[in-house]
């Protein structure tokens, strides 16, 4: 049975780097959304406990 993609859930870990946090996407899922390390995401609160994270579109 193939899974669909909003029925993969991920638990990351948050690391720091300087004076950041940092959460680390897997190769496989930036691959499958065509992520590289130039791209931007947008972060957008949605309660005190969630976000949402979506590919930034010039």
């Amino acid at each position: 049975m193939k899974r669909k993609l909003e029925d993969v859930v991920l638990k990351l870990p948050i690391r720091k780097v300087g004076n950041s946090l940092v959460v680390t996407i897997p190769k496989d899922i930036a691959t499958l959304y065509g992520l590289s390390e130039n791209s931007e995401l947008e972060l957008i609160p949605e309660s005190k406990d969630q976000f949402v994270i979506k590919i930034y579109k010039k």
